[in-house]
């Protein structure tokens, strides 16, 4: 994965996830370029004569800015200027960045690609958001009749980079098919809140319960790559010391599912030792298929193994706020037990 590219796509959508900062950039772009973007004026005139958004509360700034972009695109078409193309490039980042509903993309989440050394991990983690950004400013385009292809400026920065991210996805499918070694490896680094965009499942909201002692997740490494993820979440319940788990390997991965439960099952195994040292009394997964996997070669693996069920009087979300725990319930599948 070429890492330049994402960070030319963190260095573009950055600017504009900044409330107070837009303000100022959306002022000199308009100081700018006044003339070119004439004929957006209007219905937008007043806005444009005055022209210094700092006066204007946040509130009715985020109110403003939908105004100006409904009137920019009604100036688009096949030769549109490239100053309107920027002008409405800009005010997508911005909108889309305030009202994004599915990536939940934080500015802080996007500056990590910036650093000077980060892990394949981590750069899978952040192009992951950068690609799913990208990916809502195509729906939201769609969704309110904005045609992408008359705005070159920026449909030609998505495009490169979904294309990027998509052959890399295709090399990683390519190596698959032999047979290799998978590393389970603990982890409980800050980037690993993203835990969720690397299982691709509905737990991408829930990343600060890394932050929980009794959370923490093992990267499924091979061929130095990541190829899945394992949620552990460590409780007590009815006095018994349990581990409930998550399996989750990346759609990419191609892998024997079967075999993957077994490696992590097996008793003399790396998975179950580690287990044994830290006196476990039972390996569990949740009795809810939703909350196995997000796989459902993964889940069959798991039906056709034909594991015990185990139920407590304890939820193993007992210790947690409800709607930020990743597993809730008290009945259990038993992968391993004392």
């Amino acid at each position: 994965m070429d890492k330049g590219k994402f960070k030319q796509a963190a260095n573009f959508i950055l600017p504009w996830t900044d409330i107070e900062q837009t303000k100022e950039l959306l002022g000199d772009f308009i100081d700018e370029n006044y003339t070119a973007l004439k004929p957006l004026k209007g219905e937008m005139d007043k806005l444009f004569r005055e022209r210094d958004f700092s006066k204007i509360s946040d509130k009715e700034f985020k109110k403003i800015i939908p105004k100006l972009l409904r009137a920019a695109c009604n100036n688009l078409g096949e030769k549109t200027p490239i100053q309107i193309q920027k002008l409405i490039s800009y005010l997508l980042l911005f909108d889309v960045f305030q009202n994004s509903s599915k990536t939940n993309v934080t500015a802080k989440s996007l500056e990590g690609i910036l650093k000077k050394s980060i892990d394949s991990y981590e750069l899978e983690a952040y192009a992951e958001r950068i690609k799913m950004f990208y990916q809502e400013v195509q729906a939201y385009c769609s969704k309110n009749g904005i045609k992408l292809k008359d705005i070159p400026f920026l449909n030609k920065k998505i495009q490169l980079l979904l294309k990027e991210y998509k052959e890399y996805e295709d090399k990683k499918k390519e190596s698959g098919g032999n047979q290799a070694t998978v590393h389970f490896i603990p982890s409980k680094a800050p980037e690993d809140k993203y835990f969720g965009y690397v299982g691709e499942d509905c737990t991408t909201v829930k990343g600060e319960m890394i932050h929980y002692s009794n959370f923490q997740v093992y990267r499924m490494v091979s061929d130095h790559r990541l190829v899945g993820i394992l949620y552990l979440h460590q409780e007590i319940l009815d006095g018994k010391k349990v581990l409930v788990i998550a399996i989750q390997p990346r759609s990419r991965w191609k892998v024997d599912y079967e075999d993957l439960l077994a490696k992590l099952r097996d008793e003399n195994g790396p998975f179950i030792s580690a287990i044994k040292k830290k006196n476990y009394d039972y390996l569990l997964l949740m009795n809810d298929r939703a909350q196995q996997s997000n796989r459902p070669d993964m889940l069959n693996a798991i039906y056709e193994e034909g594991l015990d069920t185990i139920r407590f009087q304890d939820s193993i979300e007992k210790e947690l706020p409800p709607k930020e725990s990743v597993f809730s319930g008290n009945e259990f599948l038993v992968m391993w037990q004392k």
